[in-house]
């Protein structure tokens, strides 16, 4: 059985305690000193401000820590997916695809954009999700974004895109001159051969950016730390595996990333990795969403036909509708006069 999630509301010194029992706790300062503020989760000077604190910040807060939790747990759900599967087709030999402190990194080179998300995104307007209340709370109520059945699609998507992900980058790399994969390396105009590390490169780079691409899919507020952390990002995995491959001492990394980048067959191969499985993820989640909408489906499709309308600021001397029914009243005895 589920537990209840309640919430506390206290203005004073005798509701410290309750405010200390329930999952959230809100104070508000007033005529009663602020020991129930300083004692709360969320403090604030007007009662009217609760239904803003729970429609409009419960939920973008509801939202953007289901999307941080998902998408890190898929992140790393496509890698290891992608190296077991690797593991499978190179017989449990333990060689992996690229250098070991490369795929240590994957972490760091992704962390920062989702980041963003979780601090700045929005899914809706303000003015949307005050309009909407029933659709705009009941994503949170029915737990749609993160529920066991949410948990179990992402881990078979992630899983589906890290095999895809492999078996693509495998065939590009032995379709090149029509031979086996160990036979179609590439290989430079000395008669230098990149080896494996090379389509293993391939393979990670074309992660990276179906990643990037990824949480760009996820973002629904573009601001400019969103486009600061993502180009850096992008840029920092490239610099670090560039400057690592110049120590001599990481002889099977040597100069691995310039030769690679160096080569046509690798930026053909990681954009039509990237394009291909990107597009795999969309539709995935598009079909899904077409299949079994949820209340923030519905909420999305009715903001965008415009059904919802942000109040109207009543007239100087009163409300909107009583201005429009004197005017009028006017001009029906204007009418009558005449």
């Amino acid at each position: 059985k589920d537990r209840p999630v309640t919430m506390s509301i206290g203005d004073g010194a005798n509701d410290v305690s309750m405010i200390h029992e329930a999952q959230i706790g809100v104070g508000i300062s007033g005529r009663e000193g602020r020991h129930a503020a300083n004692n709360a989760d969320f403090a604030f000077a007007q009662f009217r401000f609760l239904a803003r604190l729970i429609l409009v910040h419960g939920r973008w807060d509801y939202l953007r820590t289901c999307k941080v939790v998902l998408y890190s747990f898929f992140k790393n759900l496509v890698l290891v997916s992608m190296l077991f599967f690797s593991c499978v087709y190179n017989g449990w030999s333990g060689t992996v695809l690229t250098d070991p402190l490369i795929l240590a990194g994957y972490n760091f080179y992704l962390g920062a954009p989702i980041i963003a998300v979780g601090v700045f995104d929005r899914d809706v307007p303000e003015e949307a999700a005050m309009a909407l209340p029933q659709l705009a709370h009941a994503s949170g109520l029915r737990k749609e974004q993160l529920n066991l059945f949410v948990l179990v699609w992402w881990t078979a998507q992630a899983f589906l895109l890290g095999g895809a992900l492999l078996g693509l980058g495998t065939l590009a790399g032995a379709a090149r001159d029509g031979h086996e994969l160990a036979e179609a390396l590439p290989v430079g105009q000395d008669g230098t051969d990149g080896g494996r590390l090379v389509l293993g490169f391939a393979m990670f780079t074309a992660l990276i950016l179906v990643m990037q691409v990824k949480v760009g899919v996820m973002t629904c507020t573009w601001t400019w730390v969103n486009h600061v952390l993502l180009f850096l990002s992008v840029l920092g995995f490239f610099l670090f595996a560039i400057l690592y491959a110049l120590f001599p001492a990481v002889w099977d990394w040597y100069y691995v990333p310039m030769y690679s980048m160096g080569q046509s067959w690798f930026w053909v191969t990681v954009l039509l990795l990237t394009v291909t499985i990107s597009l795999a993820d969309w539709a995935l989640s598009a079909a899904l969403g077409w299949v079994a909408p949820s209340k923030l489906d519905e909420l999305h499709a009715a903001v965008a036909r415009g059904g919802w309308q942000a109040p109207r600021p009543e007239a100087p001397g009163g409300g909107g509708d009583a201005a429009e029914s004197a005017a009028a009243a006017a001009a029906a005895a204007e009418e009558g006069d005449a």
